[in-house]
C-alpha cells in the first residue's frame, strides 16, 4: 500500500473535529436560583438556592421563606448536577435544630438551561411534609 499524506490528514481532521464536537453536556448550575415553592404544610413560599458546581458535584445554600415566618427554613445543600439525563439530586440540610432536612429530585428544563423544577421529601423526619419547586437562575 502506497503512503498517501492526504489520507492521514483526513483521518487527523476527523479526529480533531470529533474531539471538538458537543457531547450534549449540560452547563453548570453555578449561580443564584429563585422561584416559588409549594410546601404541603407551610403553603406557598419563595425559595433561594445559591449553587456552586465542580464537575457534577453541587454545594451551596438554600433558604425558604413563607408568609408565616415560623415556617422559614435554611441550610446547606449538596448533590449531583445533571448529565445527559438532566436529573438533579440534592440533599438540603437544615441549620435549625430539630427541623427536617430534605431530599430533592429535580429536572433541568431541556429548553432552558436557567430553569429547573422538582419535588422534595423529608429525610428521617416524622412530619409528612413534601413539596415542589420551580426555580430560575438570576
Amino acid at each position: 500500500m502506497q503512503w498517501r499524506p492526504w489520507r492521514w490528514c483526513t483521518v487527523a481532521l476527523v479526529v480533531v473535529l470529533l474531539g471538538c464536537s458537543s457531547d450534549n453536556a449540560t452547563p453548570p448550575l453555578t449561580g443564584t436560583w429563585t422561584g416559588p415553592l409549594q410546601d404541603s404544610l407551610a403553603g406557598r413560599g419563595t425559595l433561594v438556592l445559591t449553587i456552586s458546581q465542580t464537575n457534577r458535584q453541587l454545594t451551596g445554600t438554600w433558604q425558604s421563606t413563607f408568609p408565616d415566618t415560623r415556617n422559614n427554613n435554611s441550610g446547606t445543600l449538596a448533590g449531583t448536577g445533571p448529565a445527559r439525563d438532566l436529573l438533579i439530586t440534592m440533599v438540603w440540610s437544615t441549620a435549625q435544630p430539630g427541623a427536617c432536612s430534605f431530599t430533592v429530585t429535580a429536572m433541568l428544563d431541556p429548553n432552558d438551561d436557567d430553569h429547573f423544577t422538582g419535588t422534595y421529601v423529608p429525610v428521617t423526619c416524622g412530619q409528612p411534609e413534601s413539596g415542589s419547586l420551580d426555580v430560575t437562575r438570576r
